[in-house]
């Protein structure tokens, strides 16, 4: 199978993307989401996760992503209730990811 079409059906099947997580931990997970399949869930999910392993290529790295994804967050919570327009959001999002960007250089 391609990359590619394992891509869609993991992401068509909500696969997770990563394979560190205690199988024991997505299972518990998984019975509040899937009460009366979540066995079976688990032992697909654990399928997807061998799949991964062998044939995954993990994502690049973006330096400062975790703080860049804080400045949107920030900047789309104050535009939803209503604290600043679409431009401002864009302004405080432009120049958020600038200065973690500079620190970077």
């Amino acid at each position: 199978m391609s990359p590619e079409i394992l891509g869609l059906w993991c992401g068509t099947i909500n696969a997770s993307a990563g394979t560190y997580v205690d199988s024991s931990i997505l299972e518990e997970a998984a019975k509040n989401v899937y009460p009366d399949v979540y066995k079976q869930h688990s032992a697909l999910n654990e399928k997807w996760s061998q799949l991964a392993d062998r044939y995954g290529i993990p994502m690049p790295a973006i330096l400062g992503q975790q703080a860049m994804e804080k400045v949107v967050q920030g900047a789309l919570i104050k535009l939803t209730e209503g604290k600043v327009t679409p431009e401002e959001a864009y302004k405080e999002i432009r120049s958020g990811i600038e200065k973690i960007k500079d620190q970077y250089k």
